[in-house]
């Protein structure tokens, strides 16, 4: 956000936990929060199809032995993350914005923008 404040790029699309006053959040789409392994990995023939999943569902008990990458603790994903593996039997949704700062001078052009943006990820 700090290169956008700088003015140094117009517009961006993020998942954000904290919003900024001086800026405009779009909301775009909402995201289930999945993990992902490759198709021979292991636990990709544990999958299950689950009701109210978008995605094959794993047994998050079955991942205790598996190394992860993790963000930071406190950043956006690593709170859905560690929320994900605490509750583990539904579906945690993230939102995905279009951020711009309020007082730009295109707006016009922003919400033409947005528009693409929402109808090309449908």
């Amino acid at each position: 956000m700090e290169l956008l404040k700088k003015q140094q790029v117009d517009v961006v699309l993020a998942t954000i936990d904290q919003k900024d006053a001086d800026l405009e959040y779009r909301p775009v789409k909402m995201c289930e929060f999945v993990m992902a392994v490759g198709k021979n990995h292991h636990l990709a023939t544990l999958t299950v199809a689950k009701e109210g999943f978008q995605y094959p569902w794993v047994d998050l008990k079955e991942c205790e032995k598996e190394e992860n990458v993790m963000l930071l603790p406190g950043s956006p994903f690593r709170q859905h993350a560690d929320e994900m593996l605490s509750i583990g039997d539904a579906p945690i949704q993230t939102e995905i914005d279009l951020i711009y700062m309020k007082d730009i001078i295109l707006k016009t052009e922003m919400e033409k923008l947005y528009e693409i943006i929402c109808e090309a990820i449908r």
